[in-house]
Protein backbone atom coordinates (compact mmCIF):
# COMPACT_ATOMS: atom_id res chain seq x y z
CA UNK A 1 0.00 0.00 0.00
CA UNK A 2 2.81 2.38 0.89
CA UNK A 3 4.49 1.58 -2.43
CA UNK A 4 1.33 2.59 -4.37
CA UNK A 5 1.14 5.93 -2.54
CA UNK A 6 4.86 6.56 -3.11
CA UNK A 7 4.45 5.66 -6.82
CA UNK A 8 1.47 8.04 -7.20
CA UNK A 9 3.30 10.91 -5.47
CA UNK A 10 6.38 10.32 -7.65
CA UNK A 11 4.20 10.27 -10.77
CA UNK A 12 2.42 13.51 -9.79
CA UNK A 13 5.73 15.25 -9.04
CA UNK A 14 7.21 14.07 -12.37
CA UNK A 15 4.17 15.27 -14.34
CA UNK A 16 4.18 18.63 -12.54
CA UNK A 17 7.91 19.09 -13.21
CA UNK A 18 7.42 18.24 -16.90
CA UNK A 19 4.48 20.66 -17.17
CA UNK A 20 6.23 23.59 -15.46
CA UNK A 21 9.53 23.07 -17.30
CA UNK A 22 7.96 24.07 -20.65
CA UNK A 23 8.96 27.60 -21.56
CA UNK A 24 7.51 29.97 -24.07
CA UNK A 25 9.36 29.98 -27.37
CA UNK A 26 12.42 32.25 -27.22
CA UNK A 27 11.46 34.16 -30.39
CA UNK A 28 12.33 37.80 -29.78
CA UNK A 29 9.71 39.55 -31.88
CA UNK A 30 6.80 37.94 -33.73
CA UNK A 31 6.67 40.97 -36.09
CA UNK A 32 10.24 40.39 -37.28
CA UNK A 33 13.15 42.81 -37.27
CA UNK A 34 12.05 46.44 -37.53
CA UNK A 35 13.97 49.63 -38.26
CA UNK A 36 14.10 51.95 -35.25
CA UNK A 37 13.83 55.61 -36.21
CA UNK A 38 14.51 58.55 -33.88
CA UNK A 39 13.50 62.16 -34.51
CA UNK A 40 15.78 65.14 -33.86
CA UNK A 41 15.97 68.87 -34.46
CA UNK A 42 19.25 70.65 -35.08
CA UNK A 43 19.54 73.51 -32.63
CA UNK A 44 22.31 75.93 -31.71
CA UNK A 45 23.43 73.80 -28.78
CA UNK A 46 23.37 70.54 -30.76
CA UNK A 47 20.71 67.89 -31.24
CA UNK A 48 17.37 67.91 -29.42
CA UNK A 49 14.81 65.09 -29.35
CA UNK A 50 11.76 66.07 -31.36
CA UNK A 51 8.25 64.93 -30.49
CA UNK A 52 6.03 64.19 -33.48
CA UNK A 53 2.30 64.28 -32.77
CA UNK A 54 -0.19 62.08 -34.67
CA UNK A 55 2.11 60.57 -37.27
CA UNK A 56 0.70 58.23 -39.93
CA UNK A 57 3.16 56.01 -41.82
CA UNK A 58 1.99 54.54 -45.13
CA UNK A 59 4.07 51.72 -46.61
CA UNK A 60 4.10 51.80 -50.43
CA UNK A 61 5.85 48.49 -51.20
CA UNK A 62 2.70 46.58 -52.03
CA UNK A 63 1.89 46.69 -55.73
CA UNK A 64 -1.79 47.51 -55.20
CA UNK A 65 -3.75 49.31 -52.47
CA UNK A 66 -4.67 48.89 -49.67
CA UNK A 67 -1.23 49.75 -48.38
CA UNK A 68 -0.02 48.91 -44.89
CA UNK A 69 -0.67 51.90 -42.64
CA UNK A 70 0.64 52.47 -39.13
CA UNK A 71 -0.77 55.11 -36.78
CA UNK A 72 1.23 56.73 -33.99
CA UNK A 73 -1.39 58.84 -32.22
CA UNK A 74 0.54 60.03 -29.19
CA UNK A 75 3.53 62.35 -29.32
CA UNK A 76 6.65 60.30 -29.89
CA UNK A 77 10.34 60.87 -30.52
CA UNK A 78 10.98 57.41 -32.00
CA UNK A 79 9.12 54.70 -33.89
CA UNK A 80 9.76 51.19 -35.19
CA UNK A 81 8.71 50.32 -38.73
CA UNK A 82 8.90 47.09 -40.74
CA UNK A 83 10.94 46.81 -43.92
CA UNK A 84 9.88 44.73 -46.92
CA UNK A 85 11.31 41.21 -46.85
CA UNK A 86 10.69 40.76 -50.60
CA UNK A 87 12.23 43.99 -51.97
CA UNK A 88 15.61 45.69 -51.61
CA UNK A 89 13.96 49.00 -50.72
CA UNK A 90 10.98 50.26 -48.76
CA UNK A 91 9.16 53.50 -49.47
CA UNK A 92 7.15 55.22 -46.74
CA UNK A 93 5.02 58.31 -46.62
CA UNK A 94 5.01 60.22 -43.34
CA UNK A 95 1.71 62.10 -42.96
CA UNK A 96 1.79 64.71 -40.22
CA UNK A 97 -1.08 66.14 -38.20
CA UNK A 98 -1.34 69.23 -40.43
CA UNK A 99 -1.67 67.11 -43.65
CA UNK A 100 1.90 67.83 -44.80
CA UNK A 101 3.69 64.70 -46.05
CA UNK A 102 7.26 63.53 -46.56
CA UNK A 103 8.58 60.49 -48.40
CA UNK A 104 11.38 58.30 -47.08
CA UNK A 105 13.07 55.56 -49.11
CA UNK A 106 15.21 52.94 -47.37
CA UNK A 107 17.62 50.93 -49.56
CA UNK A 108 19.15 47.80 -48.06
CA UNK A 109 20.31 44.25 -48.55
CA UNK A 110 18.55 41.37 -46.84
CA UNK A 111 20.06 38.34 -45.14
CA UNK A 112 18.65 35.40 -43.24
CA UNK A 113 19.56 34.70 -39.63
CA UNK A 114 18.73 31.64 -37.53
CA UNK A 115 18.27 32.89 -33.93
CA UNK A 116 17.11 29.43 -32.79
CA UNK A 117 15.72 26.22 -34.19
CA UNK A 118 12.43 26.83 -32.39
CA UNK A 119 11.90 30.22 -34.08
CA UNK A 120 13.24 29.42 -37.53
CA UNK A 121 14.86 31.91 -39.87
CA UNK A 122 14.37 35.68 -39.56
CA UNK A 123 15.14 38.30 -42.20
CA UNK A 124 17.62 40.94 -41.06
CA UNK A 125 18.61 44.00 -43.10
CA UNK A 126 21.78 45.95 -43.82
CA UNK A 127 20.85 49.59 -44.52
CA UNK A 128 22.79 51.12 -47.40
CA UNK A 129 21.03 54.44 -48.01
CA UNK A 130 18.13 56.59 -46.83
CA UNK A 131 16.65 59.26 -49.09
CA UNK A 132 14.02 61.79 -47.96
CA UNK A 133 11.86 64.53 -49.39
CA UNK A 134 12.18 67.91 -47.70
CA UNK A 135 8.70 69.22 -46.96
CA UNK A 136 9.27 68.99 -43.25
CA UNK A 137 12.30 66.69 -43.06
CA UNK A 138 15.82 68.04 -43.32
CA UNK A 139 17.78 64.80 -43.70
CA UNK A 140 18.32 61.27 -42.40
CA UNK A 141 21.47 59.54 -41.17
CA UNK A 142 22.09 55.82 -40.64
CA UNK A 143 23.40 55.43 -37.10
CA UNK A 144 23.39 51.59 -37.04
CA UNK A 145 23.19 49.89 -40.41
CA UNK A 146 22.21 46.39 -39.25
CA UNK A 147 18.48 46.10 -38.59
CA UNK A 148 17.89 43.20 -36.21
CA UNK A 149 15.83 42.48 -33.11
CA UNK A 150 16.10 45.03 -30.35
CA UNK A 151 15.59 48.68 -29.68
CA UNK A 152 18.90 50.05 -30.96
CA UNK A 153 18.44 53.17 -33.05
CA UNK A 154 19.03 52.54 -36.77
CA UNK A 155 18.25 55.93 -38.36
CA UNK A 156 18.29 59.51 -37.08
CA UNK A 157 15.73 61.70 -38.85
CA UNK A 158 16.34 65.45 -38.67
CA UNK A 159 13.65 68.10 -38.89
Amino acid sequence: MLQKIFFRITLIVALAAAFFSCDELPCEDPDGAQANLSFFTLERGGLADTLIDSLTVIMLNDSLPPYDTFFFQSATSNISVPLSITDDSTTMIFMYKDSIADTIVFRYSRFMNLPSHECGFVTFFELEDVATSSNRLDSAWISKSTVEHGESENVKIYF
